[in-house]
């Protein structure tokens, strides 16, 4: 396929992007300025707010007046889950990526080369790539790891993927609210273990907003992971005991030896 055809494929392929958000005032300027400077053309955005009260609400309506290709909503939800299944149930493209308030794309070009990556790959299930973060004020990346790595953990970060809607909408997928963590693990599971074919893009998709996730609540994602494991893959009980232990010494390695740890895992951009 030569580029001229992969760019006339590449204008035809719609891609909705979800974002949920709630109380965000500070940071949903950023997020939503980021889907605005896109440099791809084709895209709707779906903005989800849980029922803001602290003025965020009065942004997005700003933000979305005349724009025909934004579709947002406001309402109390029981938590970010919610939000993203009802997110979800909005999107009318072909592909599906989330952009959650807080968050930002990492370039302006970041779906545009997406968008180009599965038009060169045939439209594979799922389009994926790395993801950066701030530390100390250094922008670091953590490379993907790629779908087979599914019954260990996420293949990369969840706003990192870019899901076929046609698959999405076959095996009815909606993320389980029944979990506080993990709920983007087994929706992403099933995908995978669903799905044909994968592209990879080797460039930072999304950056993450700072603020860390409690000891705590890694411990309860762990957990929730191994349920996933259960639910979705059927893995047994000494196999999902296993990959908890291993995730044990990789968190009290990374606490422990933190610097450390992001030398071996991340990586500064230049």
């Amino acid at each position: 396929m030569d580029m001229g055809e992969v760019k006339r494929m590449s204008e035809k392929i719609k891609v909705s992007v979800v974002t949920v958000c709630y109380n965000e005032v500070a940071d949903i300027v950023a997020t939503l300025q980021s889907v605005t400077e896109q440099t791809y053309g084709e895209i709707e955005h779906i903005v989800q707010d849980g029922g803001s009260v602290d003025g965020t609400v009065e942004i997005i309506r700003q933000y979305a007046c005349g724009r025909a290709k934004v579709v947002m909503d406001s309402a109390k939800d029981g938590g970010i889950y919610y939000g993203m299944n009802a997110g979800l149930s909005k999107c009318t493209g072909d592909y599906v990526i989330f952009c959650n308030g807080g968050d930002r794309f990492a370039s302006e070009d970041v779906i545009e080369q997406m968008v180009a990556k599965a038009s060169a790959e045939g439209l594979p299930d799922l389009v994926y790539g790395d993801c950066a973060s701030e530390v100390n004020g250094q922008l670091m990346v953590r490379t993907a790891h790629g779908p087979g790595f599914i019954n260990m953990g996420m293949p990369a970060a969840h706003e990192s993927m870019m899901y076929k809607l046609s698959l999405v909408n076959e095996l009815h997928l909606k993320y389980d609210t029944s979990y506080r963590i993990g709920a983007d693990y087994k929706f992403t599971y099933q995908f995978v273990r669903c799905a044909k074919r994968f592209a990879y893009v080797s460039k930072p998709i999304i950056v993450f907003s700072e603020g860390g996730v409690s000891t705590a609540q890694k411990w309860r994602g762990m957990f929730e992971c191994s349920r996933a494991r259960k639910e979705a893959g059927g893995i047994s009980l000494s196999k999902r005991a296993f990959i908890v232990m291993m995730q044990a010494a990789v968190l009290a390695f990374s606490g422990v030896l933190g610097p450390l740890y992001r030398f071996i895992r991340l990586k500064r951009v230049s």
